[in-house]
């Protein structure tokens, strides 16, 4: 009786062995089935900050969160260069992504408000910074 599947399947066991030793399968292998290495979570940088309203016919102590106001964010501090211009959203907060350096973000009163003084703060590679600016009724 004749194989004739036979030298077909041996070749194919060969080819196995053979991809299995190229591989690192064998015993003694060094290969490693790690990823390579990436940044760590690539968190953009920049400042997440809350805007809110103080005075007038507030209660004290409670200001109220500010929508649609324009805030300028300046490179170092009030009298820094504008780089970004950004509104704050329906609960008051707004967001930005900015490459490292010291910034303030300064928000744009329109009528009877004052800007309540905001201090520079300082963004780090991959670090997100929480600000409250808080504008005044006169």
């Amino acid at each position: 009786m004749r194989r004739a599947g036979m030298p077909h399947l041996l070749a194919a066991v060969a080819c196995i062995a053979m991809v299995a030793a190229v591989a690192g399968c064998g015993h003694g292998s060094t290969a490693s089935l790690s990823p390579s290495p990436t940044r760590a979570s690539a968190v953009p940088a920049g400042i997440d900050g809350l805007l809110t309203e103080e005075g007038g016919p507030l209660p004290e102590g409670s200001p109220l969160p500010e929508p649609n106001v324009r805030i300028e964010v300046h490179r170092g501090g009030e009298a820094g260069e504008v780089v970004e211009r950004i509104r704050t959203d329906a609960n008051g907060r707004f967001s930005v992504n900015l490459p490292p350096g010291r910034y303030t973000a300064v928000p744009v009163p329109w009528g009877d408000e004052a800007v309540l003084p905001t201090s520079p703060v300082t963004v780090r590679a991959g670090e997100r910074v929480q600000v409250h600016v808080r504008l005044s009724v006169k």
